[in-house]
């Protein structure tokens, strides 16, 4: 990554962290830089009683998954339906912040606990020229259970019913519509825990979304062995029953102004456990045999090219069929290796972190840079 935008004359900022995932970090809405900084959700008044499980008004957010079950909106709803979808986690990177909140000036950035990571978030411009904020569901639905914790009611949510569900979802949208300083804030379902797992912008207002029909009928064009087609085969058929999620995202996508290619962007393995029963986690664990949606579009003024930039995989058909949609639409696929790795080492370590390229970086507008980084 280093190397190609350094060839390309593009200004960039380097960070040592422990914490890799920069993009969860903050997001950049209205001239501002939220910085997902606090780390702690905090009572403000207890109008029920809280589970014995939980012994002080105070909640650390990366902990509110440990929340037994039937006391979360989030696990319970997540996505369109919680068996066709990722179980979501959320944690700010608070090493992360404290770096960033260096490189930024001081009337630029704001510490906030909003549940919205940046690998839930799609900023882009569509083919009429106007700016949509694509954000994924269980950013929401997360909302919900930091307000619940906020003010003390923790209940059962299957007392709730499904409208009950969305009135409160559209009630945490209106909050991003005024953060976001716009209308065109829209929700996605996902089936992924991160919306940038299962699709990507490649600029040119232009989306391509993983789908495992597409996986089916190009299992020839995927790999030249048998043995990898038969288990791409094998893991888009358990996944089949997500399609309707992509279906939706597509519908979406192309009603707001967006141009949108179904794509075999992951290739997975079987998603069968040991008992024979489809697993949940459709993520890039250890089930990824090859990954090519999570990676960064960027246009470079200085020789007028469109890039997208993505993680290396050792599956050269994959690639090939790949860059076609990118070639295609006039854009230059670039894959990247990790610190000089093989491309194999490099798609293991994706499948170990269950992050990529995209991941990892973010962008921040020139003007924010304190003047010590300029």
């Amino acid at each position: 990554m280093t190397s190609f935008v350094k060839a390309e004359g593009v200004e960039h900022r380097e960070l040592e962290l422990q914490d890799p995932w920069l993009r969860d970090v903050y997001f950049e809405a209205e001239g501002k830089l939220y910085l997902r900084s606090k780390t702690s959700v905090k009572v403000k008044q207890a109008q029920h009683v809280y589970p014995p499980e939980l012994e002080h008004f105070g909640m650390p957010q990366g902990e509110l998954v440990q929340f037994p079950q039937y006391y979360l909106v989030t696990k319970k709803y997540s996505s369109l339906h919680p068996d066709l979808s990722d179980m979501p986690e959320i944690a700010p990177g608070t090493d992360s912040s404290r770096h960033l909140a260096f490189l930024v000036k001081d009337k630029d950035q704001r510490s906030t606990i909003r549940a919205l990571e940046g690998g839930n978030l799609f900023q882009a411009t569509n083919m009429e020229g106007k700016r949509f904020h694509f954000i994924g569901r269980n950013a929401l639905l997360f909302e919900i259970d930091i307000k619940n914790i906020k003010h003390g009611v923790i209940s059962n949510p299957s007392n709730l019913t499904q409208k009950e569900i969305h009135a409160m979802c559209d009630e945490e949208l209106e909050r991003y519509k005024k953060i976001f300083a716009s209308n065109n804030v829209v929700v996605l379902p996902q089936w992924t825990y991160h919306l940038d797992l299962q699709m990507t912008y490649i600029g040119k207002s232009t989306f391509i979304v993983h789908s495992f029909k597409e996986v089916l009928n190009n299992l020839e064009k995927l790999s030249e062995q048998e043995r990898y087609r038969r288990e791409f085969q094998l893991g888009a058929e358990d996944a089949m029953p997500r399609e309707i999620i992509i279906m939706y995202i597509i519908a979406i996508l192309k009603a707001c102004g967006f141009k949108v290619i179904p794509s075999a962007s992951v290739l997975y393995c079987s998603f069968m456990d040991p008992r024979d029963k489809p697993m949940n986690l459709y993520s890039m664990g250890k089930e990824v045999h090859s990954s090519l949606v999570n990676g960064i579009d960027l246009y470079n003024p200085l020789n007028q090219k469109f890039f997208f930039l993505t993680a290396d995989s050792p599956f050269e058909e994959h690639k090939r069929y790949f860059s076609g949609f990118l070639k295609d639409q006039g854009i230059e696929p670039v894959f990247l290796r990790t610190n000089g790795a093989s491309a194999e080492e490099t798609m293991k370590y994706i499948v170990q972190t269950a992050g990529a390229l995209r991941c990892q970086t973010n962008f921040i507008p020139d003007q924010m840079l304190a003047h010590s980084y300029l």
